[in-house]
């Protein structure tokens, strides 16, 4: 346990440490050989491997039809390689690209506060460093932690990045939430669920090098980014995530919802994404009642019910059925349902988007200010396989 004072902190009053599992983490990685790590991501992302080879083997058809497909990428689709994409192939791609570019970008997601995120950038003898450097404490963080392991030896350093939650204050103060708590192992399972970070492992040069440094560039995984992303404003939204304005982050979020819907081995990790929402509802009523339904308990279990539907956001239509039915089973599970009426349902889903949040329009362009906006989204939408089939066509060719 760790003494947390602040300005707003009585002294007496002593926090969860919040750091531990970030570091724990950190100790673990360190101590792992550089391949077990590499072999147990590309384990860990196996169903996901075997939804995004179906994924593009149900569009075959289509992409043989259009006239602005590569000819490598036909001349992939028909030698027949296509045919055999396979998860154990795209294991083997996934490994190779670590192995070639030495890094790893882990998709387990990890829950600490300001506090605990900040000490790791201030502690991390040039080895470590959390982008972006500091948290806010006034609001919940995403950012990640990017380690060098065996950083002295050049031809067996390994770049380890991971993303890190940083919850804010109100919530990481509450006295009796703590890491090891229900609702935050719950939403930290949540967010690794959704995580879509195997994805840019798959395209690691597109990533700018602050957050992944790595060994060797890839000039045409550079160029299909360039072209797609960067370039493609006329045709695509162009969204702002920090400092990249381009499509590349909603590239990785929308494939990653859409295997999701388009194979059996995506149906389930789908579906276990949706039971551990509910698992929130149950939590978040568990203690709500622990607390005699106070208002304080009210406040803080409807925080994690919202951060829940903005994780569902990022495969889920959010206006679509089964968000209105995940709404609908917090208003009939929580107390006071009067505040989950039509009204407030309208405003749950106008903050999930923010009236026009990029993310949500992935999912529903028809949410999109205007009809360039949504045609936009929507050229994206029918392009995406495309723009996916050019990159693993290339990775299957180069890592052959």
């Amino acid at each position: 346990m760790t003494q947390d004072i602040t300005d707003t902190t009585p002294n007496d009053v002593v926090t969860p440490d919040w750091g531990k599992q970030l570091r724990d983490k950190i100790t673990a990685q360190k101590t792992l050989p550089a391949q077990n790590i590499i072999m147990r991501e590309a384990a860990a992302n196996s169903a996901r491997f075997n939804a995004l080879a179906i994924y593009l083997k149900q569009h075959k058809n289509s992409l043989l039809a259009r006239e602005d497909l590569s000819e490598k990428t036909k001349d992939w689709i028909t030698s027949g390689k296509l045919d055999q994409l396979s998860a154990n192939r795209l294991s083997d791609i996934f490994t190779q690209m670590a192995d070639h570019h030495r890094v790893i970008m882990r998709s387990d997601a990890v829950l600490s506060n300001n506090l605990g995120y900040n000490a790791v950038s201030q502690d991390n003898c040039g080895h470590v460093k959390t982008l972006p450097q500091t948290a806010e404490p006034r609001k919940i963080n995403f950012g990640f932690v990017s380690m060098v392991k065996n950083a002295e030896i050049p031809d067996s350093k390994l770049a380890i990045t991971f993303p890190v939650v940083a919850l804010p204050n109100k919530i990481s103060r509450v006295n009796d939430i703590s890491n090891d708590h229900p609702l935050v192992t719950t939403l930290q399972k949540l967010y690794s669920l959704t995580n879509h970070d195997w994805l840019h492992h798959l395209s690691v040069s597109a990533m700018t090098k602050d957050y992944c440094a790595y060994v060797n560039d890839d000039p045409a995984v550079e160029k299909w980014a360039e072209d797609n992303f960067a370039n493609a404003a006329a045709k695509y939204p162009v969204f702002e995530f920090g400092a990249i304005e381009t499509l590349y982050e909603g590239w990785a979020l929308y494939t990653n919802a859409q295997i999701m819907k388009e194979s059996p081995e995506g149906k389930e990790l789908k579906n276990e994404v949706l039971i551990t929402a509910m698992q929130m509802i149950n939590h978040g009523k568990a203690y709500i009642e622990s607390h005699d339904n106070n208002e304080d308990s009210m406040h803080t279990a409807y925080w994690f019910i919202l951060q829940t539907t903005k994780a569902l956001r990022t495969m889920l239509p959010v206006d679509g059925f089964e968000m209105k039915k995940f709404i609908e089973a917090a208003a009939n599970h929580l107390p006071h349902p009067e505040r989950y009426t039509d009204l407030h349902i309208e405003h749950i889903k106008y903050r999930l988007y923010e009236g026009h949040d990029a993310m949500c329009m992935l999912q529903s362009p028809h949410l999109a200010r205007d009809e360039n906006c949504q045609k936009k989204f929507e050229n994206f939408q029918n392009d995406n396989a495309k723009i996916t089939a050019d990159l693993i066509a290339h990775l299957d060719m180069k890592m052959a």
